[in-house]
């Protein structure tokens, strides 16, 4: 669960698999009584002007009547008062009869995947340096960053990368590096929750579904890293007319 309002501004809190996180302002932080720790970059630098509050909901202090819950109790009673919309994903396949988050009247969204079709695009050989090379870690080096680049500008739509891109120098100089080629790709985007166990039975899925001479890649986008403090953006990539060959990226 999310709540809503401006990571890094405004007060935010998530809760996953019971432990309870808050972003609090100063002002927030020092009339709630919690206890936490300096938020956000400039904390390093002395500036405590946001805080962090972590607390597992599913300690023994957290039951009713208990030090734990009654701190916590005051703290949404009397300072977190302001009503919020929560962003909410339930992994489980089925729900109970009735569904408890009824009586909050919630608007339930439908995950619909966007698709494109024979987007025409100049593409850069994604077929990595071989191992053999006596340079192959610097030259992997740039393929990696170069590569990663170009589907990242896919991911967005930038016209750069279409086949007519005609863009002024003095605006933009990129282009894809190495020998390119012109192909039409196909993109599925979908945007919302997904579990561990939903990306990986999606990569199995279209692994199986194509065929050994075409590549795919799959890329899975978390949140932003300053606020969650543990995801990551990964890409897997299929190269083409191999069975076993994949590369990674982990962006932080």
């Amino acid at each position: 669960m999310l709540s809503e309002g401006q990571i890094g501004a405004g007060n935010v809190y998530f809760l996953k698999e019971g432990k309870l996180r808050l972003h609090l302002d100063r002002k927030s932080y020092e009339t709630a009584g919690l206890v936490g720790k300096p938020d956000g970059l400039m904390a390093s630098q002395g500036q405590k002007k946001r805080w962090m509050v972590e607390i597992d909901l599913r300690q023994p202090s957290m039951l009713h009547g208990k030090k734990g819950f009654t701190r916590i109790k005051y703290a949404f009673e009397k300072v977190l008062v302001r009503p919020v919309t929560w962003l909410f994903c339930n992994l489980n396949t089925t729900s109970p009869t009735p569904d408890p988050l009824d009586k909050h009247f919630p608007v339930k969204k439908m995950v619909i995947p966007k698709i494109t079709r024979n987007k025409t695009v100049t593409m850069p050989s994604l077929q990595p340096p071989l191992k053999t090379d006596h340079e192959f870690d610097t030259e992997f080096d740039y393929y990696a960053m170069e590569t990663h680049e170009w589907f990242s500008l896919v991911m967005l739509d930038s016209p750069r990368v279409c086949k007519d891109d005609m863009i002024d120098p003095a605006l933009s100089r990129y282009c894809p590096s190495g020998e390119t080629s012109v192909s039409n790709l196909a993109k599925i985007v979908w945007r919302g929750f997904i579990s561990p166990a939903s990306s990986h039975k999606l990569f199995v899925d279209i692994l199986h579904a194509t065929p050994r001479k075409f590549w795919f890649t799959i890329n899975i986008s978390g949140f932003p890293l300053e606020f969650l403090r543990e995801c990551k953006d990964c890409m897997i990539l299929k190269v083409a007319n191999t069975s076993m060959e994949y590369i990674l990226w982990e962006t932080c």
